[in-house]
């Protein structure tokens, strides 16, 4: 017997990463994963498709096993298929692994008829995920937090507690990805408690809700840390966002605007410098709301 079910999550941006101290802030964007669960009452294997193409992927799997569990049922009574479609580019600091994997979760239960699961349970289920498939080095619980319920999210993420969560305004977000790799390997090795303290002044500034503030001086202490060039935010502020800086580990680059205009113009700017550029807006929208 098969039995389907189907979800929309949203994607983020970072706006105080989490490694240094285990909190985070993050915004959530109109970007979006969508997935749709094909569940079969019996024992076998998950087989996971990202826009078409198989996708080969242990977060997807442990997701999987998550979601029946969350649901009581017994993981070695199912299998299936989760078939994603998302327009979150990968591997680049933007959520996507978080994301694919709430909206992978948020399938199955709604393929179980699992409906009154509470959002502390279900982002506990996408950090164990994040954790055991070894795509976070933190388990991404402010990641989570933003892709799961929109708005703005503050955590502590070692915790596992959300500390501030609240609907924004509409906010023009442009994100500029240079056309290199990732560094966040590097970020393994620079975790010391001068760092630290930099951080947590960081922090001072989110919980003094001066949120841009918090966003830009992140991605610069990030940027250093990894070796990213910090010409794009810096130019960003000149072109009026409201504050800019790293995503996640890189390399996307994120930029808030009040106006539509001047967010245009930036990524203008930069589609002609040859990055990837891609516009999008805040999110207040839940995805339990779906």
């Amino acid at each position: 017997m098969t039995i389907e079910g189907s979800a929309n999550c949203y994607g983020a941006i970072t706006i105080m990463n989490a490694v240094l101290t285990g909190k985070g802030a993050t915004l959530s964007t109109s970007l979006y994963t969508r997935a749709r669960a094909e569940v079969e009452s019996r024992p076998g294997k998950w087989e996971a498709f990202l826009n078409g193409n198989s996708y080969n992927s242990q977060l997807v799997v442990f997701s999987s096993l998550l979601a029946l569990r969350l649901a009581g049922e017994k993981e070695r009574k199912f299998s299936g298929k989760i078939y994603l479609e998302s327009n979150i580019p990968v591997g680049v600091g933007l959520k996507s692994s978080s994301s694919a994997s709430l909206a992978c979760i948020l399938a199955i239960l709604d393929a179980l008829g699992f409906k009154d699961c509470k959002p502390s349970k279900i982002l506990s289920a996408c950090a164990d995920a994040s954790l055991s498939s070894g795509v976070s080095i933190t388990g991404a619980y402010d990641d989570a937090a933003s892709c799961l319920l929109g708005g703005l999210n503050v955590t502590d993420n070692k915790k596992r507690k959300i500390i501030l969560s609240q609907k924004v305004g509409r906010f023009n977000v442009v994100i500029c990805i240079p056309r290199i790799r990732s560094r966040r390997f590097a970020l393994l090795k620079s975790r010391n408690r001068h760092l630290s303290s930099v951080a947590d002044s960081i922090y001072s500034l989110v919980v003094s809700r001066k949120f841009w503030h918090a966003m830009t001086l992140n991605g610069l202490l990030y940027s250093a840390i990894m070796g990213y060039k910090d010409s794009v935010a810096v130019d960003a502020l000149a072109s009026g966002a409201l504050g800019s800086g790293l995503s996640g580990t890189g390399p996307a680059i994120a930029s808030v605007f009040r106006e539509e205009e001047s967010a245009t113009l930036f990524a203008l700017k930069y589609r002609e410098l040859g990055f990837v550029v891609i516009q999008t807006t805040s999110n207040s929208r839940s995805a339990l709301e779906n």
